[in-house]
């Protein structure tokens, strides 16, 4: 069995990539003005043409840079992917693009999928919180961010409920 490395570097001969070193952060503005013997793959910097950012894995194929997952998706679909087509990793490891771990979706699929991951593992309103002023772990439910609605008291920085900081907000009104 073929590593995915192997197997990248398969895909990358096929299409012929131009030989080109990586720029690590060199800061070198004249880094590629240099001679033949030491481009692409006899330069120290060479990585095959693959480098990260931000977690996903780029390559480097006929002068254009493109993410691997997306590479690999479309090797696989035989066809070029559209702009709005997402490639969700499955395990959330960016750099894990094993064809298993990857799933094409629509930018509005793959949205609504992290959002209601996030709204699945966020902490519950009544959990490990209380208002320091009424003692109660309930508060207002905000609907525009469809989350509990805890604030700093301005006076205290201790947690309120949304009744208790809007009273203090009064309070604060009526003093001045």
């Amino acid at each position: 069995m073929m590593t995915m490395i192997q197997i990248v570097i398969l895909i990358m001969k096929d299409f012929k990539m131009i030989d080109m070193p990586v720029m690590l952060n060199s800061g070198n503005k004249n880094h590629f003005n240099m001679k033949d013997e030491f481009k692409g793959v006899n330069h120290h910097l060479w990585k095959g043409g693959r480098y990260r950012d931000n977690g996903y894995i780029k390559l480097r194929i006929n002068g254009k840079t493109v993410k691997e997952h997306r590479f690999i998706m479309e090797q696989h679909l035989g066809r070029k992917l559209e702009p709005w087509e997402h490639i969700h990793h499955i395990n959330q490891i960016r750099d894990d693009n094993r064809i298993e771990n990857l799933k094409l979706m629509k930018q509005s699929e793959h949205m609504n999928h992290h959002i209601t991951e996030f709204i699945a593992t966020r902490p519950k309103a009544s959990e490990g919180r209380d208002c320091s002023e009424c003692n109660k772990n309930k508060t207002h439910w905000d609907k525009r961010n469809n989350c509990p609605k805890w604030r700093r008291s301005r006076v205290t920085g201790l947690w309120l409920c949304h009744n208790c900081y809007q009273q203090e907000l009064r309070n604060r009104k009526k003093v001045k």
